[in-house]
């Protein structure tokens, strides 16, 4: 298992606050735009090399190009995958998600990779690390989660576009209480802050965000439940809508029943934050059964055709971790066919 960051932002407005959380939230349908970010493989070889955040960013586009995502089209997404991802393109990206989105838009940012902090007299400032980042030198050299933040907010308060903002990441939780509730503002706005951005972290402040070859043959596991749960999989009283509260249910169901994280005593413990009620996909029992099938199949081929020697491939996964994760799955005895090596001849 490989520690790594993931970011997921989806805003929304016109979300009921919690003192009045039950009250009929407004599904104004405006468009969706998306910014997704996804490095496994670092230019700089002194920052730790992961595996599968690529995968699972590409599988997020994916998710929302499919029904149960509102079928976004091409043109609405940027994605940008591993030497893609520099820090001049996400930057521009951000920029660009500002410009597109208007009142009542859903706009997502999805970043799937390392984070780190750097620690400044008392403050401890937070960063996305971009392709092209260097190690342990972040500050102009790397994504801040201020400027992510500040990007949230002004799509909530300026463009009144719709918010939700997800982290997969080692030590995520205290990462994401940097910018939860935006704390540099008081009243109305602070209040529409709440009401209208919904984050969501992969794991607590001393916690690590696991992926593994376990997971769908390659995947955070994060990422991995996560997407099965906005497929439909979450939805807890079968009325086609996933809200907040039965997506945090889902996960933490997911996470103490997994089999893997129990055998390895790894301790992850997803946080959300927001309105309870707030409506985080529009998926049902049919679009889960279709997501199964889906998945099934995708795993079948993972199985005949090793997710590792892809990742090996696109990701620069050093061989070392390919070789252990591999042989995590497998019965090295079973490779071995010691009846052959007596007709071995001698010279």
């Amino acid at each position: 298992m490989h520690c790594r960051y993931f970011l997921f932002i989806v805003l929304a407005a016109g979300v009921a606050v919690k003192a009045h959380a039950q009250a009929e939230i407004k599904t104004t349908k405006g468009k969706t735009y998306a910014v997704i970010i996804g490095i496994s493989g670092y230019e700089n070889q002194l920052v730790p090399q992961l595996q599968y955040a690529h995968i699972d960013a590409q599988l997020f586009a994916e998710y929302l190009q499919s029904k149960a995502g509102g079928l976004v089209p091409d043109s609405q997404l940027q994605i940008l995958i591993n030497e893609q991802a520099t820090i001049a393109a996400i930057y521009n990206a951000l920029y660009r998600l500002k410009k597109q989105c208007n009142e009542n838009d859903v706009a997502y940012i999805y970043f799937s990779g390392h984070g780190d902090v750097e620690t400044e007299n008392t403050a401890t400032l937070g960063y996305l690390l971009a392709y092209n980042s260097p190690p342990n030198n972040y500050r102009n050299n790397a994504i801040s989660i201020e400027e992510i933040n500040n990007t949230a907010n002004y799509l909530t308060l300026q463009k009144k576009a719709k918010v939700m903002l997800i982290t997969d990441a080692c030590h995520s939780g205290k990462l994401a209480g940097d910018f939860f509730k935006g704390k540099q503002l008081v009243g109305e706005r602070l209040q529409n802050v709440l009401n209208n951005e919904v984050r969501l972290a992969s794991c607590r402040a001393d916690e690590e965000a696991a992926e593994s070859i376990d997971w769908g043959g390659g995947r955070g596991v994060f990422s991995f439940y996560l997407l099965m749960g906005l497929n439909g999989m979450a939805d807890a009283v079968n009325d086609g809508s996933i809200q907040l509260k039965e997506i945090q249910h889902y996960l933490d169901s997911c996470f103490a029943a997994d089999e893997v994280l129990i055998t390895r005593k790894h301790k992850q413990h997803p946080v959300m934050d927001g309105n309870p009620y707030f409506p985080v996909s529009f998926a049902g029992a049919e679009d889960a059964a279709a997501y199964q099938s889906t998945f099934i199949k995708k795993d079948s081929t993972v199985n005949k055709m090793p997710q590792g020697l892809l990742v090996f491939k696109q990701a620069g996964v050093s061989p070392l971790d390919y070789f252990f994760n591999s042989m995590e799955t497998m019965v090295f005895e079973d490779l071995l066919h010691s009846g052959n090596y007596k007709k071995i001849k001698t010279d």
